[in-house]
């Protein structure tokens, strides 16, 4: 990266708003905040981070940044401000983006988004589930994007999309608002091709570029030796509420054919390992695979128990092979430089594996049956070797990318940050005179 970060002439830290749908429970959303803030700090110099998201204690103990709700809601929690104890007006900083009291609230909550966003100096959305009106519909994250790169370039504040994709998309309002922000923005990449053809069909018009998924960038801890007194393989289950429709046969055919793959790998005498990308809703699929096993089998398996990137990555890199439905489930396990199959659910799992030149090692969900599952498994354990290198080097070459789409990002936004600096001393200079 370049040597020559970006810095202010008031010494003063850049502050970078991270909006996003992120939490400590999606491992895939943590990798991808570390990942992003790690590559900043390192091209940008001194950055300050406030976390804009859903559950802003939870970001602040998870990322050890300052952090607000996205909604306008709630004070500003400090990294180290216990749940019980904040309220507003209990930071310093807070006084700075809190409207008064006596708005109405609804009025209140536009106005304090728009106050935070005038003290940011960039502002960043950030990671998957961006693009998407699955969760809340048109009202909840499409217009959340809208308000905050409005009231962003309001105050002449840069606003970057990095490394987002599209998901689910499906209402008119939901699209209207979304290519909306999208277009209000200096700088946009999106995670892969798919989701940026999707969004040109829907009237994207603005310059943008694809790269890898930002989690690629992560610096993760030295790989792991595969474990050779007891080789293992993990199965990490999706939950059907991940995607929209009610859950069918075809989805307890997928339980079915997990736990039929389990077995059959004991028989040959692999241990089986699950763990979970997704702490929260993916733990209690693995009880649901486990009943359909026989008795036996299924008391022969452990179940991992994950908390962290870090444990995942740890539990991924000593296993001969994952079998995985979850994207970041997939992506976590190769940056461990892992193998992979992938059950995949939905058009993001295909595109990763095809990105990845491993197509081979992918099968849709609904045609996932033990016996097409296990031809691949088989066929990716006798190859494990070769895959090694093979993602080994891929992953290089996405770091790569991304160390280039952080360039990139750069220098779109300097200009502006230069321009919103010059403002601010003049700013200063007339507050000082009067």
């Amino acid at each position: 990266m370049s040597p020559n970060p970006l810095r202010r002439s008031d010494a003063r830290p850049l502050r970078v708003g991270l909006l996003g749908m992120y939490q400590s429970k999606n491992l895939g959303d943590t990798a991808i905040q570390m990942a992003i803030m790690q590559a900043l700090r390192e091209r940008l110099g001194p950055v300050e981070f406030l976390g804009i998201c859903s559950n802003p204690h939870d970001t602040a103990l998870t990322h050890g940044i300052a952090a607000v709700e996205s909604s306008g809601g709630g004070p500003l929690v400090e990294p180290d401000t216990p749940p019980e104890s904040s309220s507003p007006g209990a930071s310093p900083r807070e006084s700075r983006v809190d409207p008064p009291r006596w708005l109405p609230q609804p009025l209140a909550r536009l106005r304090r988004i728009d106050r935070i966003a005038a003290s940011l100096d960039l502002l960043i959305a950030s990671g998957g589930g961006q693009i998407d009106d699955y969760w809340g519909g048109p009202w909840a994250q499409p217009f959340r994007l809208l308000l905050w790169s409005a009231s962003a370039r309001r105050h002449r504040v840069p606003v970057a999309f990095l490394g987002v994709g599209l998901d689910e998309l499906e209402s008119r309002l939901g699209v209207w608002f979304s290519v909306l922000a999208l277009h209000m923005a200096r700088f946009r990449a999106f995670r892969d091709s798919g989701s940026l053809d999707a969004l040109r069909s829907m009237g994207l018009k603005a310059p943008s570029i694809v790269c890898p998924d930002p989690a690629f960038g992560l610096r993760t801890p030295p790989p792991v030796t595969e474990r050779q007194n007891m080789p293992y393989v993990v199965i990490s289950p999706i939950a059907r509420s991940a995607w929209s429709g009610a859950e069918d046969a075809e989805y307890e055919a997928y339980l079915g054919s997990l736990a039929a793959v389990a077995e059959r790998l004991l028989e040959a005498g692999l241990a089986v390992c699950f763990a979970c990308s997704q702490t929260r809703m993916d733990p209690r699929i693995v009880q649901r695979v486990r009943q359909k096993m026989t008795v036996e089998r299924a008391a022969q398996c452990t179940h991992e128990t994950v908390a962290t990137v870090d444990d995942f990555l740890r539990v991924t890199s000593a296993a001969r092979l994952v079998i995985a439905s979850r994207l970041h489930g997939a992506i976590l396990a190769l940056l461990a430089g892992t193998p992979v199959v992938e059950i995949a659910y939905s058009r993001k799992g295909r595109q990763l594996m095809s990105d990845m030149r491993l197509s081979e090692y992918c099968i849709d969900l609904a045609n996932a049956d033990p016996g097409a599952v296990m031809r691949i498994v088989e066929r990716a354990l006798g190859q494990r070797a070769a895959l090694r290198e093979h993602i080994a080097s891929q992953c290089r070459a996405f770091r790569a990318s991304l160390e280039s789409t952080i360039e990139r990002l750069a220098d779109a936004v300097e200009p502006a940050l230069h321009t919103r600096e010059v403002q601010d001393e003049r700013s200063s200079a007339s507050r000082a005179v009067n």
